[in-house]
């Protein structure tokens, strides 16, 4: 990508001053001619390694929120209202530096997810006996409750689901699941910790193929029965 120079406040549309801000702040840019050592000023923008590395591999990243969006709407066709309104409270609170606040909806955007597979997963259970049983069991329980219980159900199920869909599983819910559930508790507490902003722009990432897999599980749930 080439540096651009010579930037005129008067004449640049304020907004992309501000990207071009964020992007600063946020490492994908910084100010100098990198090819010449001569041109050391801010008249000069240039593309940092980090920021070479995330447009050459096309990573979703958060600081332009609506393109995050809506990048994540087409490749997670089948997300629900809930999650994309804490999904991008979480973008919005990232960008303005508010760690906690982005910790917290992550985290409630992350649990709906799961709720829905829960709930996706009951109505694929072979018969009304065993639906009632589950449903029964997990009613009013906290998140971590129902978690324990649906994995439990879940394995005697498991060889029943496409490998594409259950490979890394653990991973997934074990794993990102859990590891964004924490940040957020930690972060719903006053412990006086505050994220790490990369751990938080991790998590943000993390979120796209975690939630997508999820919402995969979720539709082969609905569209099936478990015999």
């Amino acid at each position: 990508m080439p540096e651009y120079n010579h930037l005129e406040e008067a004449k640049t549309n304020p907004i992309i001053l501000e990207i071009i801000n964020e992007w600063v702040s946020n490492g994908l840019l910084a100010f100098g001619n990198k090819n010449d050592l001569d041109a050391q000023s801010f008249g000069y923008i240039s593309v940092t390694s980090y920021g070479e590395e995330c447009f050459q591999n096309e990573i979703i990243l958060p600081y332009d929120p609506d393109g995050y969006l809506a990048e994540y709407k087409a490749q997670v066709a089948s997300v629900d209202d809930i999650t994309l309104k804490y999904l991008g409270e979480a973008i919005t609170a990232y960008n303005r530096d508010l760690l906690l606040s982005s910790a917290i909806t992550l985290g409630v955007a992350s649990e709906n997810v799961v709720l829905l597979l829960i709930e996706s997963f009951a109505q694929a259970l072979p018969n009304t006996t065993r639906r009632s049983s589950f449903q029964n069991r997990i009613r009013d329980k906290w998140i971590t409750s129902q978690y324990t219980i649906f994995k439990a159900e879940l394995s005697h199920f498991l060889n029943q689901i496409p490998t594409d869909l259950k490979q890394d599983l653990d991973t997934y819910l074990d794993g990102i699941f859990n590891f964004i559930r924490v940040n957020r508790n930690q972060a719903g507490h006053p412990t006086g910790n505050m994220p790490v902003r990369k751990v938080a722009l991790h998590n943000i990432q993390m979120f796209v193929d975690y939630s997508k897999r999820v919402f995969d599980i979720r539709e082969f749930f609905l569209n099936n029965s478990f015999t």
